[in-house]
């Protein structure tokens, strides 16, 4: 596959269009065939999970449970890259939880206690989620 250097296409809902080519050459009946194919794949922007998500729902600051469903279902099996630790990782994901970080309820493993997500990385880990009321993602 082949990019022309053209501009990728906008299809909406965080998803862009490519075009290329394919090229190969076989050998024939007394000579080498070139077969050029014309081109065009879809692919996901590479970009925030946040801005994928208001690309499939603008001006939304919070999701239903139907919402979360059709978004889970596009963006499971794609890679991920975290970096709240400081170093970044790279995840696959799974799907979305049902509830938003600030309202799903863990278990510390050191203390035993109960807390949000969002709570957890405030006061372990000094890291204050930009957008509490939308769904963790599931690897």
């Amino acid at each position: 596959y082949f990019p022309r250097g053209q501009v990728s296409s906008d299809l909406g809902s965080g998803i862009q269009l490519w075009s290329g080519s394919v090229m190969s050459v076989k050998p024939g009946q007394w000579k080498l065939l070139i077969n050029v194919d014309e081109k065009h794949s879809a692919f996901y922007k590479t970009q925030n999970l946040r801005e994928f998500i208001s690309s499939m729902y603008p001006n939304k600051s919070s999701l239903q449970k139907h919402e979360i469903s059709k978004i889970s279902s596009h963006i499971k099996g794609l890679k991920v890259k975290v970096e709240h630790n400081g170093y970044p990782r790279t995840h696959r994901v799974v799907g979305l939880m049902d509830l938003p970080a600030n309202k799903h309820i863990i278990e510390d493993n050191t203390t035993k206690v109960k807390t949000t997500i969002a709570d957890y990385f405030a006061n372990n880990k000094n890291v204050h989620l930009s957008f509490p009321n939308m769904p963790c993602t599931l690897r």
